[in-house]
């Protein structure tokens, strides 16, 4: 009577709990697009599965098609842009959390979204500072710069009643903002400016007040009349 000898043993085992696969990530939602690309953005899941989430898989598809085709594998982020997509189609998308035992059913897809241009109207990125009267000394430099967004991008006017501004000052625009300056300025350059955009969403415009400050001029053209003895009256023109 007595012991055998051991067994063999046995493979090599990690105490740690049971890790299963995660359930799917949030529903995408688109957060942006152009004519040749649409970015989605989601959440991750509820539950990873007892291990960490290591990436994200996101399908696409033609919404006419019922096959989906894999746009990228083990994504670290919550956001993608998905490139090279044929303009003026309509695409949905879905995304399969990762974890190290494998993936997860899709999520929901996204809502259907066509390959163009985002439209947006015009709007003036400014605060009420900015809005504020410009008081500028004769014979200085002023410069009003404006910052707006839109898409397309929208075409630019700035305007001066009674002033050609094309030969009076320098306008430079850009796709994000828009300047206008005026070199050495004078009394006649006081007044409202009137900023205008426009796209094929919307018309924007913006009125911004300059007041050159000047020493008067002498005055011009005295008439004299009802002259007495003891008084006269005198007219002029400033």
């Amino acid at each position: 009577a007595g012991l055998s000898l051991p067994s063999d043993s046995s493979p090599l085992i990690k105490a740690e709990d049971p890790v299963f696969q995660p359930s799917p990530p949030s529903r995408p939602k688109i957060m942006d697009y152009t004519k040749s690309h649409i970015t989605i953005g989601w959440t991750k899941p509820l539950f990873d599965g007892g291990g960490p989430i290591i990436g994200y898989t996101v399908e696409y598809k033609l919404t006419s098609e019922t096959d989906w085709s894999t746009a990228i594998q083990s994504l670290r982020g919550t956001e993608y842009t998905v490139m090279g997509l044929t303009s003026g189609a309509e695409y949905v998308f879905r995304v399969r959390s990762v974890n190290k035992i494998g993936t997860s059913d899709p999520s929901d897809a996204s809502e259907p979204q066509v390959v163009k241009e985002r439209e947006e109207e015009p709007i003036f990125d400014i605060d009420n500072e900015m809005r504020k009267t410009l008081v500028v000394k004769a014979g200085e430099s002023f410069t009003m710069t404006v910052p707006f967004r839109g898409k397309p991008i929208p075409n630019v006017l700035w305007s001066k009643p009674d002033t050609d501004l094309r030969t009076r000052a320098n306008i430079d625009s850009s796709d994000n903002r828009t300047s206008l300056t005026v070199e050495k300025a004078t009394r006649n350059d006081s007044g409202k400016y009137t900023l205008t955009l426009q796209n094929i969403v919307n018309t924007a415009s913006l009125t911004l007040i300059v007041k050159v400050l000047d020493s008067p001029g002498p005055p011009s053209n005295i008439i004299v009349k009802d002259v007495t003895k003891e008084s006269a009256v005198l007219s002029w023109e400033a």
